[in-house]
């Protein structure tokens, strides 16, 4: 008897149910209201308070805007007095969202979102993209600062990329320009090996791949080449010093010594005035002494 009980009691309806990421949401700056369809006023939104975008709803900002973050990283910012509408989740895994009055700025960092106004609706084609969106009057204007998104008018389809822009007038077709230089993508980070510096390898960095080593040179046959130094170190070439000429011969200095005496003029000795005697000649036939 008491199993028959238990098995007509109707299982309990779960408490939470589970929602992907782009339809989780709390307030993380700012302050907003929101009005879902179970409610005739506004609410004000608790910052830190999850919120399930599961239903239509509305959301406005109040004078200092507010910023919307979502489950996938992804956030929403609306500008003071901004307001969109939350569409109801349909067959495709989306979050759609309109702007009804005011600026809003979607950074996504997934493809699960679609944002427009009622003259103009776009899907992100390219991650992590940054759309600004603002409406006045029936004006509605469209910028891609990031990404690539895909733009329907009522009349056309235009592929937008990073630095393109609408500006959709009431009642007129839409014009399309540029706002800034189209950047060219950038290449993802590679991881690099050290290269020779003046005094020899650089420590390696820091990486989780290790260093490969460098393929050993080859040279042609017949062809004298050094012998390369064990160290790693580019050699530097030792300059050829030229001899230079021998220089001059040069005096030596003067010394500081007295200067030589000036020259003494001494007489020369008188002549001696010595009567030369005569020396006889001998006669002929005489005989000398």
């Amino acid at each position: 008897m008491l199993l028959a009980v238990l098995a007509c009691q109707s299982t309990p309806a779960p408490t939470e149910t589970w929602a992907p990421p782009y339809l989780q949401a709390f307030l993380c700056g700012g302050a907003a209201r929101a009005r879902w369809p179970d409610a005739a006023d506004w609410s004000d939104l608790q910052t830190g308070t999850p919120i399930l975008l599961r239903k239509p709803g509305e959301i406005m900002a109040l004078a200092e805007g507010a910023r919307l973050c979502l489950g996938d990283g992804s956030t929403l910012e609306l500008s003071p007095g901004a307001r969109i509408t939350v569409q109801e989740p349909g067959a495709f895994p989306l979050l759609d969202v309109a702007v009804q009055d005011g600026e809003v700025i979607l950074s996504a960092q997934k493809a699960s979102y679609r944002i427009g106004t009622s003259a103009i609706s776009m899907t992100l084609l390219e991650v992590p993209s940054r759309v600004r969106v603002r409406t006045n009057g029936g004006t509605v204007y469209v910028r891609i600062e990031e990404g690539a998104a895909n733009c329907r008018t009522d009349d056309e389809a235009i592929t937008l990329p990073t630095c393109w822009e609408v500006l959709k007038p009431a009642g007129e077709a839409a014009q399309v320009g540029v706002f800034c230089a189209t950047r060219t993508p950038t290449p993802s980070p590679t991881a690099t090996r050290p290269g020779p510096t003046s005094t020899g390898f650089a420590s390696p960095s820091p990486s989780p791949l290790p260093p490969s080593p460098s393929p050993t040179p080859t040279r042609p046959r017949g062809t004298r080449v050094a012998t390369p130094s064990p160290t790693p170190a580019t050699p530097t070439p030792t300059p050829t010093m030229t001899p230079l000429p021998p220089p001059p011969p040069t005096q030596p200095p003067p010394t500081a010594t007295s200067p030589p005496p000036p020259p003494t003029d001494t007489p020369a000795p008188p002549p001696t005035d010595t009567p030369e005697r005569p020396t006889p000649t001998p006669e002929r036939g005489t005989p000398g002494p």
